[in-house]
């Protein structure tokens, strides 16, 4: 803690403050004025003492403001770009985040090997060009899979998979164990 100019160190107890009546004087007087008249009296200086800043320092907190305004602009970008994603599926077509509808009679794919570890599912669909449109659902951004919200990315995909006709690529569960597998032939 900085301490005015030509204060005296250690400090000792100030005798005013030792004194009954000047402290009783003090509670009915204006309000410092027991401080001002023992300031007066030691020659303290009421203004405290200049510490500058090299123009390193100063440098150094614009570098630091500059990095921390880019992260909070970086963060605003992705919040609002996140923000506006929605995925939307009716009994007749899914409605994909970069716009338009696709009719479930065309989508010819859909991948879940993803799903159960990180929630991603990827369809594609017949464009009218011939050429295939890939549509990325990703259950953490399209509801989630909280139990006490109704598991909304689940049941999002559950619709679509009991509209859906094409090739589904899972992930199976090897059913045997390593024991009861056979070796392999040489």
């Amino acid at each position: 803690q900085l301490l005015p100019a030509g204060t005296q160190l250690p400090m000792p107890w100030p005798a005013e403050l030792q004194d009954y009546s000047k402290m009783k004087d003090s509670m009915s007087a204006e309000e410092k004025k027991l401080f001002e008249d023992y300031r007066v009296a030691k020659g303290i200086d009421t203004e405290v003492p200049d510490h500058s800043f090299d123009a390193q320092k100063i440098f150094e907190q614009w570098v630091v403001f500059g990095i921390c305004l880019a992260l909070a602009l970086a963060t605003v970008v992705i919040l609002l770009r996140v923000q506006g994603r929605k995925l939307a599926v009716d009994d007749e077509a899914v409605y994909p985040v970069d716009g338009g509808r696709v009719p479930f009679a065309d989508l010819i794919r859909m991948d879940l090997r993803k799903w159960d570890n990180k929630g991603l599912a990827f369809l594609w669909a017949k464009k009218p060009d011939g050429s295939e449109r890939k549509i990325r659902i990703d259950g953490f951004v399209y509801g989630g899979f909280k139990k006490e919200q109704g598991e909304p990315a689940e049941t999002l995909l559950k619709r679509i998979r009991d509209n859906f006709k094409g090739e589904i690529m899972e992930l199976v569960a090897d059913e045997e164990t390593p024991a009861e597998a056979a070796p392999p032939e040489s």
